[in-house]
């Protein structure tokens, strides 16, 4: 199903084409404490 031509319609039905044979689970974000945590600077000790 390759093409010369790329369009965004074409596109969009290959991804989900993908999605449904592949039958993904959807993303979960983090949570809010877990990203305020990931964006301190680490703790060390001298």
């Amino acid at each position: 199903m390759l093409s010369v031509v790329k369009t965004d319609e074409i596109d969009a039905r290959m991804i989900a084409m993908y999605g449904e044979k592949m039958n993904l689970a959807p993303f979960k974000l983090p949570s809010d404490s877990l990203m305020v945590l990931k964006q301190k600077p680490p703790y060390y000790v001298n």
